[in-house]
Parts: C-alpha cells; sequence; structure tokens
C-alpha cells in the first residue's frame, strides 16, 4: 500500500457548476466545477481561480495569470494552457487528451517544513496521463510528481523532461 499526500488545500468556491455546460469562463473568485461534462472552452481570467472535480471538458483549458488552477480525476479532451499562475497549479489522477504547457507559472509552498527538508516544488502533476506533449518552462522551481509518476505519450520538454 502506497500512499501520495499532496501540499496545500483547495481554496472555497464562490461559484459550483455541475452537469452538462457550455462554454465557461472563470472571471472572478473561485469556479469550481463538479461533476461537470462541459462541451466547449474553459478559460481562466487574470486573479481568478478554477477547481476541477470529477469532471470533463471537450475543448481547450486556458487559464494566464491566474491564483490557481487545480484538476483532480478529469479529463480534457483539448489543449491545456496554464501560464502566470500566482499561487499554485495541483493537478492529479487526471487524462490530457491533447498537448499540456505549464510555463511561468509560481507555486507558493503549502508546507515550510517540506521545503526546509526537500527543496522548492514547482507546479505539482501527480500520477496523471498524457496523450500528447508536455512542456514546462520557467516556473518558480521544477514540476513535482511526490512520488507518483505520471504517463506521457508524447514529446517532453523544459523541466518536466525529468519526469
Amino acid at each position: 500500500y502506497r500512499a501520495t499526500v499532496l501540499p496545500g488545500a483547495s481554496p472555497d468556491c464562490t461559484r459550483t457548476l455541475t452537469g452538462a455546460q457550455a462554454r465557461v469562463v472563470a472571471g472572478e473568485g473561485v469556479t469550481c466545477l463538479k461533476n461537470a461534462q462541459v462541451v466547449g472552452t474553459v478559460s481562466v481570467k487574470p486573479g481568478a481561480s478554477l477547481v476541477v472535480s470529477d469532471s470533463s471538458i471537450t475543448g481547450t483549458l486556458s487559464a494566464t495569470g491566474a491564483q490557481a488552477v487545480q484538476i483532480f480525476g478529469s479529463t480534457v479532451n483539448g489543449a491545456t494552457h496554464i501560464s502566470g499562475t500566482t499561487r499554485d497549479v495541483t493537478i492529479a489522477g487526471s487524462t490530457f487528451n491533447g498537448s499540456v504547457s505549464l510555463a511561468q507559472n509560481v507555486q507558493v509552498s503549502a508546507n515550510d517544513r517540506y521545503s526546509r527538508l526537500a527543496g522548492a516544488y514547482g507546479p505539482i502533476l501527480v500520477g496523471s496521463r498524457i496523450n500528447g506533449s508536455l512542456s514546462c518552462a520557467g516556473n518558480s522551481a521544477a514540476v513535482k510528481d511526490f512520488g507518483a509518476p505520471n504517463t506521457v505519450n508524447g514529446a517532453k520538454g523544459g523541466d518536466c523532461a525529468a519526469l
């Protein structure tokens, strides 16, 4: 038996969407997709946050300047581009059927003790499957898998090359 414990917590939702959805724009606060099926794009505006759990997105996922982007147990059927996030990028147990780019993100440590002992960590990408390319560059620290490896069925570049 092996468990992976991720640092941090999810922000409190200010808007929760479930079921069938068309295009979703997270414009302010924290938008949560819970058991949602989005047919269209999902975009996150600067300063807003997005938490996706047990959901599917058929379209692109784009976040530029977001505060936090978290994706748990979900599927994205399109390209994913997360850049300039100011606090947290956490992706766990998800499937991406398209390219994934993580660039210029700042990861604020949720566990000072871990950081003191093991060093800083960048965006968290654990136990996920990427059926496309994975590119990571310019993040505050290297992307970390916390011992739960990812499967990448495409080219890996930047600091994700070591995953």
